[in-house]
């Protein structure tokens, strides 16, 4: 007697889709509030919550630090609410997406003396790269006063890439490599 052999089911993309898509109930969609900027259009998502709101930008281009700010003063009140929340998270994605954080990061690098220059590389210390660059992007006046009536409380990064410093920021004095991009979370507390 032979047996016949069972081979899985395997399950279309589209199916598969269509079943996650199904089984969504009791989760908040993102609130998605838009800006057009000077460069693009900018997009701001608010996912609902009971603790403290969580942001996310999401601009179509590399955004400059004038149109950063005007769509951060233009959506912010909408999706924080009135009154507002006390404290949120934004997560800016890319520091690479912001021409200028980026080039402030490499040259704040360049600056530091935990930046190894000659080995292009982190001088031992604390925490590793990650927490080296979250310091760096949390000294940076423009972060601080991105957002009038709002203090900067901590930064968050992961994934930080290194390249050719000329490359990110021109008017570096180096032609090493420094940290120019990485993932990042900004934490705000309303100022008293």
């Amino acid at each position: 007697m032979s047996r016949k052999r069972r081979t899985p089911r395997l399950i279309s993309g589209a199916m598969a889709v269509a079943i996650l898509l199904a089984d969504r109930s009791g989760v908040a969609e993102p609130v998605v509030l838009r800006h057009a900027a000077r460069e693009c259009e900018v997009a701001l998502e608010s996912l609902p919550s009971d603790r403290q709101p969580s942001l996310r930008l999401r601009p179509a281009c590399r955004l400059g630090l004038d149109s950063t700010r005007v769509a951060l003063g233009t959506m912010l009140p909408r999706a924080l609410g009135d009154p507002p929340a006390g404290a949120f998270g934004l997560f800016m994605g890319r520091v690479e997406e912001y021409p200028w954080l980026s080039a402030g990061l490499v040259d704040a690098a360049l600056r530091s003396p935990r930046w190894d220059e000659r080995h292009q590389r982190l001088r031992g210390g604390e925490g590793g790269i990650n927490a080296f660059v979250a310091e760096l992007l949390r000294a940076d006046e423009r972060l601080r006063t991105l957002l009038p009536g709002w203090a900067l409380r901590n930064v968050s990064v992961e994934k930080v890439l290194v390249g050719p410093a000329e490359r990110y920021a021109p008017q570096a004095r180096s032609k090493g490599n420094a940290p120019f991009d990485a993932m990042c979370w900004l934490y705000y507390e309303a100022e008293p």
